[in-house]
């Protein structure tokens, strides 16, 4: 409580002056953050049979001083969720907890909680391999200085992550998902993603728009930036249906979409075939510019116009 101890107007005392109103203000805060310390003590006893017994310390009392699962935690959390380098999570437990953390201890602490979550882990691909719709993706990275793939499986609510040492199907298989999955499987039309029939194929609305955007650099390609401006239209529209719980498109915008799509891409045809006459590309031969990626460009479309 905050009391006005003297008059504003005149000065004179309030101590014993009638209260006519209170305002109130809330200060939300953290409160003090300090470590707790909880001590195990394991006894021993003897039988009358001479045998010496020992009580069994728990799992997180694992040394004579140790931080518990709630470091541990939150050290993994800075590492895994927000991918704070091991020096800098040490600083941040060492200034707000007074937790003196070596970057040692905080490195395998990922591992440690990761061989907690197999069960977790089963779960997450079992719903992942029955989702209606899935993504995904893979992308290289380097693992002991050679080159691996992170493979990805995701939906809204899931995400599944693994990396080996091969890009197409072996990998793929190994994940664990795409193998038995039955849904939409959306993707950036890869090869090795076509080998899995038994599902429904999508082309992925982020590399369909880099790709566009690619081919509508090369000459006489102003076809592809209208089919870009194409699709963010057509996948407006389908946004407000969902959001108004419409299942499909009315009759008319998607007979207007269809009308303009043929046209872009009866434009699209004509300029690549015009484009592959002057660069001297005859059938048969590989195409190693952007061109190709044009050329392509249509074929792709037409898939995830045809299945979405």
């Amino acid at each position: 409580m905050h009391r006005p101890v003297a008059c504003g107007g005149c000065g004179g005392d309030l101590t014993l002056a009638p209260v006519t109103g209170v305002e109130a203000r809330q200060v939300v805060d953290l409160p003090e953050v300090r470590l707790w310390v909880r001590e195990h003590r394991a006894e021993r006893r003897r039988c009358a049979c001479g045998q010496v017994t020992a009580g069994v310390f728990p799992e997180q009392a694992r040394a004579a001083a140790c931080y518990g699962p709630g470091v541990r935690a939150l050290g993994a959390y800075l590492a895994v969720q927000h991918h704070v380098p091991v020096e800098r999570a040490a600083q941040v437990l060492g200034d707000a907890l007074g937790a003196s953390v070596s970057a040692g201890t905080l490195a395998g602490l990922p591992a440690e909680g990761a061989a907690g979550l197999g069960g977790f882990v089963d779960r997450v691909r079992e719903q992942l391999a029955g989702a209606e719709v899935a993504h995904f993706d893979e992308t290289g990275a380097r693992v002991a200085g050679r080159l691996h793939w992170v493979h990805s499986a995701s939906t809204q609510l899931l995400s599944w992550f693994t990396v080996h040492p091969k890009r197409g199907v072996a990998a793929m298989d190994a994940a664990g998902v795409l193998a038995g999955f039955h849904g939409v499987a959306v993707h950036d039309g890869w090869s090795p993603y076509w080998r899995y029939d038994q599902a429904t194929h999508a082309l992925c609305a982020a590399h369909l728009g880099r790709e566009l955007e690619q081919a509508a650099e090369a000459p006489g390609q102003g076809w592809a930036a209208e089919l870009a401006e194409w699709f963010a239209i057509a996948c407006a529209q389908a946004a407000s249906a969902r959001d108004a719980g419409a299942d499909r498109l009315a009759a008319t915008s998607l007979a207007g979409l269809q009308d303009r799509y043929d046209r872009i891409l009866a434009t699209g045809r004509a300029a690549v075939a015009i484009q592959r006459e002057r660069s001297g590309v005859v059938a048969g031969q590989r195409e190693r510019s952007r061109n190709r990626v044009a050329r392509d460009e249509g074929r792709w479309h037409a898939v995830g116009v045809s299945q979405g």
